[in-house]
């Protein structure tokens, strides 16, 4: 059964790992934040769709992945390679490591510590190819914040780069893509424009604001121009709705290393990506967290 954090006004459901939806080869198993709701109506997730151009990866809600595509690469056919926050998994081709792909993958394992309003999760260390991990997700409801702390230390023999992102499959109750969406980022240079229409959809921009000229069944994603950005100026996004008084922002403790947005139907994907380099022994933190209005 998943489990349900809450406050007075919001709750968030977090599905345990091995557990449907839990079960995917891409997202990390700790963390995996299937729904959050505010004062029992405003509801902030969805899931990934199905009607894409590669088969569905399983995402749902505020999922995390980490990418360590190299550690695939540098693997043999035959030979192990550790997916960061999922598991073993056996080489089976010439392929690099695909997120869509139907792995099977010898899980990670997670230990769970829960409080009144706060869950705690370790995935124990697994080790393939030189590589080993330890990483642990401390996830919490406070009034109407979702925080996210991470610490993940490097315990194996050799120094391991990876980027980790939070997909954010984000939709204001379901609503689909129109002019009625804003996107605001904050921490950023205006952006170009115009957009092309063949590679990005609907999507349109203002400054560092975004919205659609239209609905947009098909997905399309933008990546935010940070070349000229404040490295020591905070960083945020927020998605409201012309229609309804729900919004949901998101506050990083880090620079990004980049940003890209993800779109389809009623899904709205801003992606912010988080740069890691760890030696042996090394360690790092880093938080999210989540302010949802209504």
């Amino acid at each position: 059964m998943p489990i349900t954090l809450s406050s007075v006004r919001l709750s968030a459901v977090i599905a345990l790992p091995g557990e449907p939806p839990n079960t995917t080869n891409r997202f990390d198993s700790a963390g995996f934040i299937i729904q959050v709701v505010l004062d029992g109506r405003h509801r902030f997730c969805t899931s990934e769709p199905t009607n894409l151009s590669h088969p569905c990866s399983g995402g749902v809600g505020l999922c995390a992945e980490f990418k360590a595509d190299q550690l695939a690469r540098e693997a043999a056919i035959g030979e192990p390679f550790l997916k960061p926050g999922v598991g073993i998994i056996t080489k089976t081709s010439e392929d690099d490591y695909l997120f869509y792909k139907p792995y099977s993958p010898e899980r990670v394992r997670v230990r769970l510590s829960q409080g009144t309003n706060m869950l705690l999760m370790k995935s124990e260390p697994q080790s393939a190819g030189g590589y080993a991990l330890r990483s642990e997700r401390r996830v919490a409801v406070e009034g109407t914040a979702l925080s996210v702390r991470t610490t993940l230390e490097n315990v194996g023999d050799k120094a391991i780069m990876l980027d980790e992102y939070n997909h954010n499959f984000v939709t204001l109750d379901q609503l689909p893509l129109g002019p009625g969406y804003r996107l605001e980022f904050r921490g950023v240079p205006a952006q170009m424009a115009p957009l092309s229409p063949e590679k990005n959809g609907t999507f349109s921009v203002e400054g560092a604001t975004y919205s659609f000229s239209a609905y947009n069944p098909r997905a399309a994603m933008v990546h935010l121009d940070l070349s000229n950005r404040d490295a020591a100026a905070p960083f945020s996004w927020r998605l409201s709705h012309a229609d309804m008084p729900a919004a949901v922002s998101e506050q990083v403790s880090f620079s990004p290393a980049a940003v890209a947005v993800w779109a389809v139907d009623h899904i709205i994907s801003p992606e912010v990506f988080i740069r890691l380099s760890l030696a042996p022994g090394e360690q790092a933190q880093w938080e999210r967290r989540w302010e949802f209005e209504g």
